[in-house]
């Protein structure tokens, strides 16, 4: 719609431009928001803080199987301290998005077996520990594992083909 300007003797002006919206617009957009939003629980530094030791507790023990999504996050938090040497930094819109992420890929990668999905991060960071040590020793540069990267399919890809190359299924 274009932005048409009423002048003192009646005539408009067509400037092409857009119409700004009214104050009401924006007061409707927002009742609107306000209503149809919905609360997610959010996955803040406290939460975070229980999962990780949580997760630490399955990962000593090996048993995984009542392990969510954010266990997992957190389990990505203490593996990038324990392999990189430096934490791993969330903030809460991160880690709500790791959460999401980690929740897609556990449902339609593993089929909701959480025990399946922590051997899926045992591999990649034992991997990824033997790379860090190799860089280290031949003082070397190199990438590392994001989160982002850890639980888009990119990486599930590449430990499907290892799996393959070593004669897994």
């Amino acid at each position: 719609m274009a932005r048409r300007r009423m002048f003192e003797d009646g005539k408009r002006l067509d400037t092409g431009l857009p119409v700004p919206p009214s104050d009401q617009f924006f007061a409707d957009a927002e009742r609107k928001t306000e209503r149809g939003k919905k609360k997610r629980p959010v996955f803040d530094a406290a939460r975070m803080r229980v999962r990780m030791k949580e997760a630490d507790a399955m990962r000593e023990s090996g048993e995984w199987g009542g392990a969510s999504a954010q266990h997992f996050v957190a389990l990505f938090s203490i593996l990038h301290a324990k392999v990189y040497g430096v934490p791993s930094e969330f903030s809460n819109d991160d880690r709500n998005k790791a959460a999401f992420m980690a929740a897609k890929l556990l449902r339609e990668n593993f089929d909701g077996d959480s025990t399946r999905f922590a051997d899926f991060m045992r591999d990649v960071w034992t991997k990824e520990f033997e790379r860090e040590k190799w860089r280290r020793e031949n003082q070397r540069e190199g990438g590392r594992i994001t989160w982002y990267k850890m639980f888009s399919g990119a990486t599930f890809t590449e430990w499907r083909i290892n799996r393959l190359r070593k004669g897994k299924s």
